[in-house]
């Protein structure tokens, strides 16, 4: 069978990286695709791009709206997507001639509702290569389990994976919250009865462009909207009973609150009130911080900061400078 891939494509502000994006979709080895273009309010050149590929390609959909942000613009082309499974490009990556063939045709020899591909990542103009050692398949349950102990490094990030559009339908982009991969991606786990990893890399992700939410110094609103959507997970397990992933979860949310703090003290220093957030969910968690198995080395930071946080601050940028930073999910 040989079914409509949607590829939804949110663009904004990327003038410079479109055209080679663009490209790399509608040169695809795979043929049957719906191409969605959302022009999230593009200020530069982008709309007009848009419509001159759309003009040369049937297979190209533009639309063309007021800027939400990319949440806004990916639920927009999930709205009208029509294709059998959805893939989702960012505008200013690129992937390679044959994903969208490799990922159609293992998700149709596993019956997979996700499938997950390695990825390129493009840091300074520097490839680096992240790709996994073997094929991996796994129900919904070890799966989020996988994405949240990161036993298996199962990313966040939406682009380099394809989905069955029946389950992304059901589940919306948190529109309006920075970080918003963080939200969908242990949903879409949860809903998807089967998961697949295949090891070769075929998105190329560019880490820092200039401009990226990736390379914008960490504001109040990162570290407000990260810890709201630590919170919403952790909510999301319990309401379900899910108490293996809901500890699990948890776990992640206080090496994350860890973490968050220390970037809040050495980027964000005259913001009090931000860093007393932060350490009122430290203390209102005390106890089940305390008791929770599944910390692992961050109950050492743990420890530093019931002392005094100071200490855990100097502990961080001793580990920072020597790049072996906190790490949170």
């Amino acid at each position: 069978m040989n079914d409509i891939v949607s590829v939804i494509i949110p663009v904004y502000k990327v003038e410079n990286y479109l055209r080679e994006c663009l490209d790399s979709v509608i040169n695809q080895t795979y043929k049957n695709l719906e191409i969605i273009l959302v022009d999230d309010g593009s200020p530069d050149k982008c709309p007009y791009i848009c419509d001159e590929y759309a003009l040369n390609d049937s297979r190209i959909k533009v639309v063309h709206k007021q800027n939400g942000g990319l949440s806004d613009a990916r639920n927009a082309g999930v709205n009208i997507a029509n294709g059998k499974y959805i893939v989702f490009v960012d505008s200013d990556d690129y992937i390679e001639i044959d994903m969208i063939e490799i990922l159609y045709s293992t998700a149709e020899k596993y019956a997979a509702d996700i499938v997950e591909c390695g990825v390129n990542y493009y840091v300074d103009k520097v490839k680096i290569n992240d790709s996994f050692d073997k094929i991996t398949v796994l129900d919904s349950k070890d799966a989020c389990r996988c994405f949240l102990d990161r036993s298996l490094n199962i990313r966040s990030m939406t682009p380099n994976k394809l989905y069955k559009t029946n389950i992304i339908k059901q589940i919306p982009f948190e529109v309006g919250r920075l970080h918003e991969d963080m939200y969908f991606a242990y949903q879409a786990l949860y809903y998807s009865p089967k998961y697949v990893r295949i090891e070769c890399c075929k998105y190329n992700y560019r880490q820092q462009r200039e401009g990226s939410i990736m390379t914008v110094p960490i504001r109040e609103k990162n570290v407000r909207d990260m810890i709201y959507g630590y919170e919403k997970r952790n909510e999301f397990f319990s309401e379900r009973k899910e108490g293996l992933l809901l500890d699990i979860s948890r776990a992640s949310y206080y090496r994350g609150l860890l973490h968050l703090l220390c970037r809040t003290h050495y980027s964000l220093r005259d913001n009090k009130e931000l860093a007393d957030f932060i350490i009122k969910r430290l203390k209102d968690n005390k106890a089940l911080i305390e008791q929770n198995k599944y910390m692992g080395k961050a109950k050492i930071a743990y420890n530093l900061f019931k002392i005094s946080p100071n200490l855990l601050y100097i502990a961080y940028y001793t580990q920072y400078r020597r790049g072996d930073k906190i790490q949170a999910k």
